[in-house]
C-alpha cells in the first residue's frame, strides 16, 4: 500500500516557574516524541520547523 498521511499540527507548552528557554525547549521535545510515541506502533519520522517561545504580557 503506498499512502501517506501528512499533519500540521501546533502545540503549546505552559513554561514552568523558574523554568530555563532551555529546559522549556527540551521539555516541549520530550513531550512531543512521547505523545507521538504513543499515536503509532511502527517507525515514523518527524521535524520540528519553529519553535518560538513568548514572554507573556503581564
Amino acid at each position: 500500500m503506498n499512502k501517506e498521511l501528512k499533519a500540521e499540527v501546533t502545540i503549546y507548552l505552559q513554561g514552568r516557574d523558574g523554568e530555563t528557554d532551555d529546559e522549556l525547549k527540551q521539555r516541549f521535545e520530550d513531550v512531543l516524541y512521547d505523545a507521538l510515541r504513543n499515536l503509532v506502533d511502527h517507525n515514523f519520522d518527524y521535524n520540528i520547523w519553529e519553535t518560538e517561545i513568548k514572554e507573556d504580557a503581564d
